[in-house]
């Protein structure tokens, strides 16, 4: 799977995932910092097991390497289309003394609208993956396929409609009982 990484997308990615993360941290001056634009330096590729994706809710491990030892990790998932980009937090976790990290979480159900806040629900297709160390640059990018798990859709529709079987067999049944109470009518 091929997906284009551009430099706005990451950076739309690293400041939604800063200004969340330092804010739930309590950390003063968040957003400001976010708004900077702290260029990412992508330090390594962020991977998911199963390399197939899943459905929304399905639990996946997302791991990377290269961010500084013993340091908080955000991940997040993201996409671009021609009118907004979306976003949405996986989790945070910590990569270990050689800046090895893996999370375990569920693909997120919803992703926030970047142009109003709005939350939307999150929909099949290829996702960016972009996981940020608490150093505000070192950055690990990847792909994420969500897949349409809806089984209604999924599947065809196939024979005749089963409200005119049903009428056919109750007309047959009705008929064929009409006919057999004549018939037994005429033998008397």
């Amino acid at each position: 799977m091929y997906v284009k990484f551009n430099r706005k997308m990451v950076l739309m990615m690293v400041a939604f995932v800063l200004a969340v993360v330092l804010a739930s941290a309590g950390i003063a001056g968040a957003q400001s910092v976010a708004e900077d634009g702290y260029p990412p330096v992508i330090v390594g590729d962020a991977t998911v097991t199963p390399s197939t994706g899943g459905c929304v809710g399905s639990v996946v491990t997302f791991a990377g390497a290269g961010m500084p030892a013993n340091s908080a990790v955000a991940v997040g998932i993201a996409m671009d289309t021609a009118t907004d980009s979306y976003m949405g937090i996986v989790g945070t976790t910590m990569a270990d003394a050689a800046g090895n990290w893996s999370l375990t979480a569920a693909i997120p159900s919803t992703v926030t609208r970047s142009s109003d806040g709005a939350t939307v629900a999150t929909w099949a297709g290829s996702w960016v993956v972009v996981a940020v160390a608490e150093d505000l640059v070192s950055t690990n990018v990847g792909a994420l396929t969500v897949q349409d798990c809806t089984v209604a859709s999924a599947l065809p529709k196939t024979g005749a409609p089963i409200a005119g079987l049903g009428l056919l067999g109750a007309g047959l049944l009705t008929s064929a009982g009409v006919g057999i109470r004549i018939m037994r009518s005429r033998k008397r």
